[in-house]
């Protein structure tokens, strides 16, 4: 399967409006993780991007043991 950065797409779980979410394995450290991107076969729309940007910057802000952890933006 594709590649994004670092990791090696394993399996599509889900599609949504504007994202899609795959589990993935890091290439470096062999880790199981979850990767979620915009659709790249939609069109390039400025506010759905500012409000996947704004998703991510609070996700990443979050830490709860019930909570999935964040790695990178």
């Amino acid at each position: 399967m594709a590649r994004i950065g670092n990791y090696e797409l394993i399996d599509k779980l889900a599609t949504g409006g504007v994202a899609e979410i795959y589990r993935a394995r890091n290439v470096a450290t062999g880790e199981i993780v979850v990767v979620k991107r915009i659709r790249p076969d939609i069109d390039f729309d400025p506010e759905q991007h500012a409000g996947f940007e704004r998703e991510l910057s609070l996700a990443l802000m979050c830490t709860h043991k019930n909570l999935i952890r964040g790695f990178e933006h």
